[in-house]
């Protein structure tokens, strides 16, 4: 596998250090500063959803010299948001809207995200797109048909079978960590190669 750099704070999180002081929201790896209460919850979140952090994950993070004030007329990506009165959660990125077709795809993804409700007419004005599969590095089985039972790790979007328990094991991974997921979630995966 690739090295794919630094894992830090997940992006479209609200964070403030333990400590207290700014709040900001994890923007593209940077932290962005929100500069009110009221523009806090014009992005869509509340007091409730900041994350409180200690100043080592704080550190791990650019503070962005940008901050959102009190004229919002940009979505941060990363956010999950919903329509009013719809069950149906998005991925807002870049004017676009990738649908969550699973609450086991949110929970995997995006464990600890709230999710933002945003009006029909703001939802409007974004392109949907493909929806979202379980990001690399989960490992999962279907529930039913005929992969049941056949541990599965996901790879650059893709599903790679272990050839072997033996396999599996040598990697350092538990039974424990593999996600079982409706056969219409799996299906929405590619096969890749075996491991």
């Amino acid at each position: 596998f690739e090295y794919g750099g630094k894992i830090g704070l997940p992006n479209g999180v609200v964070v403030q250090r333990k400590k207290g002081g700014a709040v900001y929201l994890v923007n593209e790896g940077n932290l962005k500063g929100v500069s009110s209460s009221k523009v806090l919850e014009e992005l869509g979140f509340s007091n409730k959803d900041i994350i409180k952090i200690d100043d080592a994950e704080a550190n791990f993070h650019k503070i962005s010299s940008e901050s959102f004030e009190e004229e919002i007329n940009v979505r941060p990506n990363d956010v999950l948001v919903r329509t009013e009165g719809q069950n149906l959660i998005y991925l807002y990125k870049d004017k676009k809207l990738y649908p969550i077709m699973d609450k086991k795809i949110k929970n995997v993804n995006f464990e600890y995200h709230p999710v933002v409700e945003i009006s029909e007419k703001e939802a409007d004005g974004y392109k949907i797109v493909k929806p979202l599969i379980m990001r690399d590095g989960t490992l999962l089985t279907p529930t039913e048909g005929k992969d049941k039972g056949v541990v599965y790790i996901i790879a650059n979007g893709n599903l790679c079978a272990f050839s072997s328990k033996e396999k599996f094991d040598e990697a350092g991974y538990s039974l424990e960590n593999v996600v079982k997921v409706p056969l219409k979630v799996f299906e929405m995966h590619t096969i890749g190669e075996r491991i």
